[in-house]
């Protein structure tokens, strides 16, 4: 979707994506100053990075890491390399600014009982690159 950015259409990004989720399609939106600007002041990487989310939506690949026979025995591609992640995610900490010393100390009951979040990732797919 081309559309200019003009108070009028300041919502669009907001409708695009409600029915990129209804109607479950892909989407990309341009402002049509950025389009402008690519092909008026031959801005390339502006254009590279526009060509490359677009064709990571559609599922493909930009980008395949290549080993030199020094890595070879890091290749990821080869199938004898598995790579296990993970990465946690803490809610926030209370701000000092926030506490009022005249207050006596919080309780248990008063506890912020926000869940830690834990993702995990590993290259554990037949083809990786293809999958």
């Amino acid at each position: 979707m081309v559309d200019p950015k003009t108070p009028r259409a300041a919502n669009s990004h907001g409708f695009l994506k409600l029915f990129e989720s209804l109607f479950k399609i892909l989407t990309q939106q341009v402002a049509y100053q950025t389009g402008c600007k690519v092909f008026e002041q031959n801005q390339r990487v502006t254009l590279g990075n526009i060509l490359h989310k677009t064709n990571v939506k559609n599922g493909g690949i930009n980008y395949k890491p290549l080993f030199d026979s020094a890595g070879q025995g890091l290749d990821i591609n080869s199938g004898k390399v598995l790579v296990i992640a993970y990465d946690v995610s803490h809610p926030g900490g209370v701000d000092p600014e926030s506490i009022d010393p005249q207050k006596p100390p919080r309780n248990d009951k008063d506890k912020d009982e926000t869940p830690s979040v834990v993702g995990l990732v590993a290259n554990i797919a037949k083809d990786a690159v293809n999958s």
